[in-house]
């Protein structure tokens, strides 16, 4: 089917190249439907209006009218009623985009088979498109690819918590508010309930003079011990075994238990 028999049965043909150019693809789709009601009509004039433009493309006239406004500024779209005012304009398309297409065509084959030549991989039209145009300054495709994205939202677009705006007041503040509870918190005394933590209480308890090895017996404590025995009250010169029976006595009376 070629394309004069898909336009009359119900395609529309959108440029490629004209999307590219301009970065915009709704150009390009507005451009194919004025071709269009050219092709359909006997004179080859487009005078469809812009409700019709509406009811077709599903958009807004605003974004129709500012795409038929660069049409024809950029010549590729000739607007022969252009004061008309709430009526359906004469528009007919010029040869501008059909000539520039196959000089951009026949460019683009004979670089693809220059880079199929050397040994690299076939490049797409699109990336052909991009040498194309660096070589030839098309500026509209050039001044679209660099301008930087603008952020999306009514307020730039959505950002990060640490950049919205009071954020950086609140995190000062409640990183001064906590350094300030961390200086108010005591320093808590470790309750060795279990007694596995070797204080030097411990030592001196069970161990009063160091072995002729230089090594620290290990003490097995009972259970449930809350309180410590104070090494004052155990006499330096009594034995280890008085000491210990001492140290178990002292544990009952604690429990209010009877030795």
């Amino acid at each position: 089917m070629s394309n004069e028999d898909k336009k009359k049965n119900g395609f529309t043909l959108v440029s490629d190249y004209l999307a590219w150019k301009y970065q915009d693809y709704f150009l390009a789709v507005v451009y194919a439907k004025i071709e269009r009601f050219c092709s359909l009509g006997n004179d080859r004039i487009c005078d469809a209006s812009i409700e019709t433009f509406m009811q077709e493309l599903v958009a807004k006239k605003g974004k129709i009218n500012s795409r038929i406004e660069l049409l024809v500024s950029e010549e590729y779209v000739i607007d022969s009623t252009p004061d008309l005012v709430n009526r359906s304009h004469n528009r007919t398309v010029t040869e501008k985009l059909q000539k520039e297409e196959d000089d951009f065509h026949a460019w683009a084959e004979s670089y693809r088979k220059e880079e199929v030549d050397k040994r690299k991989k076939l490049p797409s039209y699109y990336d052909s498109f991009v040498v194309y145009a660096s070589q030839n300054n098309i500026e509209s495709f050039l001044s679209r690819i660099s301008k930087p994205k603008k952020a999306r939202g009514k307020k730039g677009g959505r950002k990060p918590k640490y950049q919205k705006e009071g954020n950086q007041n609140r995190i000062a503040s409640n990183l001064s508010e906590n350094t300030d509870n961390l200086k108010k918190i005591p320093e808590k005394s470790i309750v060795d309930y279990d007694n596995t933590i070797d204080t030097k209480e411990t030592l001196e308890t069970f161990n009063p003079s160091e072995s002729s090895e230089g090594s620290t017996p290990s003490s097995v404590p009972p259970d449930k011990v809350e309180t410590k025995v104070s090494p004052s009250s155990i006499n330096e010169n009594t034995s280890f075994q008085e000491a210990l029976e001492e140290y178990e006595a002292t544990l009952f009376r604690n429990n209010n238990l009877n030795p």
